[in-house]
Parts: structure tokens; C-alpha cells; sequence
């Protein structure tokens, strides 16, 4: 405590610099990721992965396993990392609706590879929307733009392809 004037007090304990706490926040986080930001590639979900696919130990078994050629399987990779911004979350959003039209064309009361799909992808948005306000944000545009039919790109070949 006698090692600091009042005014270091003031400046560096008492009133922390927002940007600063981010920084060290994400360099931390980046730190125990044992894939490296230099090595993370676009996973065919948008989202982001080393390209290596291995399965997480909750994976259902109707899944496929992750292989990066079927984007159902994307979800369920140790590998895969979310994206913080409203494209992703638009093209979950997207992701989510194309399962739903999937879903729709099966008559069986059994529960299918996409509903357990669907379910994963509504917990994820979820997960955004209770995350912050602007994320919550972000899943109620991304969900507006595909109610109105304005899918993520990614999608949207398939998608109006599938309401023709």
C-alpha cells in the first residue's frame, strides 16, 4: 500500500480500463485453447475449426459423426468454434430453418436426426441471446431476416432451391 501514490490507486484499481480487461480476457481464453487463432480455418457451418473433426463424448448416436463434409455433424466437434458476430448467428439461424423444412417432410413421430439437430441449434442461439444484449440482438434480426425469407448465403442456394 506505500509503494503507490493516490493517483495510481485511482488510475489502475479503482477505475480499470474496459479495453484492457477484454484484452487480457481474450488473450487468456486464447492461451488454453489447445487450437491455435493461426490455425482455426471456416467450418462449413461458418463457424470456425482446425479441420480436424473429433467427436464430443455427447454426441448422439443418430448424429453422423464430425467428418467436415456433413455440417449436422459441425455441432457436435470438439474442433468447432463459435463466432461472435450476427453472421454466424444468421447463418445458424438459416442452418436451423433448413433442418426444419427437413424435419417437416418426415412423417414419423419418432425423433429424428434433425429434430436433435434443430434442438442443438435453438440451445446455441439461446445461448447468444441470454449472452448479452447485443447478441440477443443479433438473434432477432437473424431471425427476422429468415422469416422474411433473406437467408445467410451459405444457405440460401439450398433454401430457395427447397421453396420453389
Amino acid at each position: 500500500m506505500l509503494q503507490h501514490v493516490k493517483e495510481t490507486l485511482r488510475e489502475n484499481y479503482e477505475l480499470p480500463s474496459q479495453q484492457r480487461a477484454a484484452a487480457e480476457i481474450t488473450k487468456f481464453w486464447h492461451s488454453g485453447d489447445p487450437i491455435k487463432q493461426g490455425d482455426l480455418k471456416v467450418s462449413i457451418i461458418s463457424g470456425q475449426c482446425s479441420g480436424e473433426p473429433v467427436p464430443m463424448e455427447d454426441k448422439p448416436l443418430s448424429i453422423v459423426s464430425p467428418n467436415c463434409s456433413n455440417q449436422s455433424g459441425c455441432l457436435w466437434c470438439k474442433n468447432m468454434r463459435d463466432i461472435d458476430s450476427l453472421d454466424y448467428v444468421w447463418s445458424l439461424a438459416s442452418f436451423r430453418h433448413l433442418k426444419t423444412i427437413e424435419a417437416a417432410g418426415i412423417t414419423t413421430r419418432e425423433t429424428i436426426p434433425a429434430d436433435i439437430v434443430i434442438e442443438r441449434l435453438t440451445k446455441k442461439m439461446t445461448s447468444f441471446k441470454e449472452g448479452s444484449k447485443k447478441r440477443k440482438e443479433w438473434v432477432d434480426e437473424a431471425e427476422m431476416r429468415v422469416a422474411e425469407g433473406d437467408y445467410h448465403p451459405h444457405w440460401s442456394g439450398i433454401l430457395e432451391f427447397l421453396e420453389e
